[in-house]
């Protein structure tokens, strides 16, 4: 069977009236809301008084601004309010509560002290902890690390500002660094790219440097002491001595273009080397990507059936199809698994969203967020879709269905030409063609592959395969 035949037969199965009763299988999972209580502001409790004397304002608590409140409010209380309930607390046994009274009100007043400082309560103090622990890194002392960081971006700044002078220093700190990390051989692979940027982007400024990097080098490497002895043997008419100076001169001139072609050579060879291995693991992502899309894919496939189906059950126990079998639904299944799938690709606010998780690569926000758009969706497809294939469906009877069935055995009547739960006409093929032979132009989001079809490159034929 075909991954499309597959899919909408499952559709059928999960909608069938002789499958398990849908509400209790494929509900739709609602999200558990958990109420946050609302966290008061107000000044600190006075402290309840443990030495069991009351005071005037323990026993009249100052009410001045307070509001009465509905019997049955989850409002928070005023300090006030609690201020009065553990005096109460303790009233009822002094010697016994006492000191849990005292113990709650430490605690309360450290709590309204806290929201002085954190006035987001709990959930901002917890962003505040992960984020001293992120700045505390391995040491796991924030203090440190708050430092290190402060370091790092002084350092930062000062070096940004050499580089946009020009100041020398900025290589004397890269050396140090360098240095420090032992990757100083580092240096010379940054020389050769740095040249070529200069002559590239600063003309002068490279004929500038290299002006007075050749005077350098002709005197280190003796060729300003060769010319001049040349000079002064042509000149003394030794002719012999010139000719070795100048064989000398030309066999170093040699040897530098030796090196040069072996260093470049070694390069080609380094160049194309990391070019074999740049291109294995570009395949091997390839492959790994093509694997998770294919997967992805598949699970979607099934939960689009348990969407649809939840919907199409109780049509299907409807009088009008009591005389038709799971052979007889097939076109219906199609229709509607066609249906939902032009629906996502005319939706743009989907197509949006499903791009921009796709290049993410989370999988199970690809899921969620399909799965909640096609159960948005999954009514309306399914009554709508039905409807056009069974006029009538929901007043007629069982024997008008018994007659429906027995002159569309295959496939129901089908759906108008050009309405969108019209399947496409696919030639069925023996294998399902490799990926890199599908037009994913015309399937960018893979809709058309998740049913089970898809466009061939060379010949533009949509086709669909079995399993």
């Amino acid at each position: 069977m075909s991954d499309s035949a597959g899919a909408l037969a499952s559709v059928i199965d999960v909608a069938m009236p002789t499958a398990p009763d849908s509400g209790s299988t494929t509900a739709i999972e609602t999200p558990t809301i958990t109420e946050t209580p609302t966290e008061t502001h107000e000044a600190p409790a006075a402290e309840v008084d443990t030495a069991g004397k009351d005071t005037d304002s323990t026993k009249t608590p100052d009410t001045s601004g307070k509001t009465e409140e509905t019997k049955g409010s989850i409002s928070s209380p005023t300090p006030s309010q609690v201020h009065a309930a553990l005096q109460a607390f303790k009233d009822l046994d002094p010697e016994k509560n006492g000191a849990m009274a005292k113990q709650i009100n430490g605690t309360l007043q450290r709590h309204y002290a806290m929201l002085k400082e954190i006035p987001g309560g709990v959930v901002e103090a917890r962003e505040i902890a992960t984020t001293l622990k992120e700045i505390a890194g391995e040491g796991g002392n924030w203090r440190d690390g708050l430092k290190t960081l402060q370091s790092t971006v002084a350092n930062a700044k000062v070096i940004d500002q050499q580089l946009y002078e020009g100041s020398p220093d900025v290589i004397t700190a890269i050396v140090e660094d360098l240095t420090t990390q032992g990757k100083l051989d580092a240096l010379g692979k940054l020389l050769g790219p740095m040249a070529e940027s200069c002559r590239e982007n600063d003309p002068q400024g490279f004929v500038n440097h290299q002006r007075s990097l050749f005077l350098s080098t002709a005197s280190d490497c003796g060729l300003v002491d060769s010319l001049n002895s040349l000079h002064d043997q042509l000149a003394g008419g030794k002719t012999q001595d010139a000719l070795k100076t100048l064989k000398s001169i030309g066999s170093y001139f040699s040897d530098l273009q030796r090196q040069e072609s072996d260093r470049e050579k070694e390069t080609a060879v380094v160049k194309r080397e990391r070019g074999q291995l740049e291109t294995q693991k570009s395949e091997q992502q390839q492959k790994v990507t093509q694997e998770f899309q294919s997967s992805v894919a598949k699970e979607a496939r099934s939960g689009d059936a348990k969407s649809l189906g939840v919907h199409l059950g109780p049509i299907l126990k409807m009088p009008f199809f009591k005389g038709y079998g799971r052979d007889n639904l097939q076109g219906l299944g199609q229709a509607i698994q066609q249906a939902m799938w032009q629906t996502c690709k005319d939706d743009k606010p989907y197509q949006d969203k499903m791009a921009a998780l796709w290049k993410a690569g989370d999988r199970k926000a690809i899921l969620s967020f399909h799965k909640s758009f096609v159960d948005s969706k999954a009514k309306d497809v399914v009554t709508k879709t039905t409807a056009q294939m069974y006029p009538g469906y929901s007043k007629a009877s069982a024997a008008a269905g018994k007659v429906a069935a027995k002159n569309s055995i295959a496939v129901p009547a089908a759906v108008k030409q050009g309405t969108k739960a019209t399947a496409p006409s696919a030639t069925m093929v023996a294998v399902k063609p490799e990926w890199n032979d599908i037009d994913w132009s015309k399937d960018e989001k893979q809709h058309l592959y998740i049913t089970g079809k898809a466009y061939l490159k060379k010949t533009g034929q949509l086709v669909a395969w079995r399993r």
